[in-house]
């Protein structure tokens, strides 16, 4: 037999005992393989007072109607640099995703004017949980309104008031490795609260031991969450589920009876003019409550629609679960248009991935 024979038996024989048995270890070693930490999914985005952001729009000062050169107001996005988003910035505030009752990562940072948040760790990446995030005060609280850069009395001053842990009731999933420009909230006694309070007859603290859901109703938009247009005129029924719905409203403050410290005032007519409602149930409820959507509004024959088409607007309803505390949800009305089936030998261009958004 030649020896390059006998050498390659050998080395099969070796090859084919190291496949059945199991490899040599050193004494006093661990095994050399370990389990892989789990894939996370890293999280940041802004956040805001939706409730100071109208407060801001709303008493913005306004331009000289007779010079054609003043130019328009700022348009309602959730832009840094626009003066609604500056003041509607809660500077102090934390950020924290939940997966239920649980806090699955919090904000490495408290909020600056920047209005930006990023999660310390990131969350189990995980398409089966829907999160929820989650806005609070620090220790030292939060101050609203940018006074600094829009003082008065050029500027209405923002009041100033104790904000409550707040929900944001749109759902997160971890649907990439990366889920940013989401939209945190957050709310305090200023606003709708204290209207709700003085209408009820019951205490702040009284309505947040069942639990109380704020609802925006906004007009249809081209970028997606950071367009923030009320849409009036929208009707909002509970369909099934626990719970009162109450019709928002605002006034300059001051000038109607009921009002909050920031203007927001509990409507007598059954559809907000605002596209603004609360829905407050009572203690130890747990069934989740469906709303639905009417638009009320019709664009009178011959008139102009808007970019989004004549009204009344698509509205999809939604189900909620409300628990103790406060939560916020906004919800955009759908554009009216229709546009022709493409031509048969058109070539097919996939639609965009939305994946991004983490819904």
């Amino acid at each position: 037999m030649r020896a390059s024979s006998i050498i390659s038996s050998v080395m099969l024989a070796a090859a084919l005992t190291g496949c059945s048995g199991e490899l040599p270890t050193q004494p006093g070693t661990s095994t050399p393989y370990t389990d892989l930490p789990p894939v996370k999914t890293t999280v940041s985005g802004i956040i805001f007072d939706p409730e100071a952001f109208h407060f801001a729009a709303a008493t913005f000062p306004p331009g000289d109607p007779s010079d054609p050169t003043a130019p328009p107001p700022p348009p309602r996005m959730l832009v840094l640099g626009i003066p609604y988003m500056m003041r509607a910035t809660p500077v102090g505030a934390t950020v924290s995703v939940m997966n239920g009752g649980t806090v699955a990562d919090s904000s490495s940072d408290t909020v600056t004017p920047g209005a930006t948040w990023q999660l310390a760790q990131g969350v189990p990446r995980d398409e089966s949980i829907t999160y929820a995030i989650r806005a609070e005060a620090s220790q030292d609280g939060i101050v609203i309104g940018a006074a600094e850069a829009f003082p008065a009395p050029d500027f209405e001053p923002m009041p100033q008031a104790r904000y409550h842990p707040t929900t944001s009731l749109s759902p997160l999933r971890t649907l990439n490795t990366s889920c940013v420009s989401q939209i945190a909230m957050v709310v305090g006694e200023a606003g709708a609260l204290s209207a709700l309070a003085t209408h009820t007859g019951s205490s702040i603290n009284q309505l947040l031991t069942g639990g109380v859901a704020l609802v925006w109703v906004l007009s249809p938009g081209f970028f997606f969450d950071f367009e923030n247009n009320p849409l009036g005129g929208v009707s909002m029924t509970k369909e099934s589920g626990p719970g009162t719905v109450y019709a928002l409203d605002w006034a300059k403050p001051g000038t109607v009876a009921g009002q909050s410290p920031m203007g927001f005032y509990v409507s007598s007519e059954p559809v907000s003019p605002l596209g603004y409602y609360a829905v407050v149930v009572p203690p130890g409820a747990t069934d989740p409550v469906a709303l639905g959507f009417t638009d009320t509004v019709t664009t009178p024959e011959g008139e102009q629609p808007g970019e989004f088409g004549p009204r009344p607007f698509p509205l999809a309803p939604a189900s909620i679960q409300v628990g103790p505390g406060v939560s916020v949800m906004r919800t955009s009305a759908f554009p009216s248009l229709s546009f022709p089936p493409p031509p048969p030998d058109e070539e097919y261009v996939p639609g965009t991935d939305l994946s991004f958004l983490c819904r």
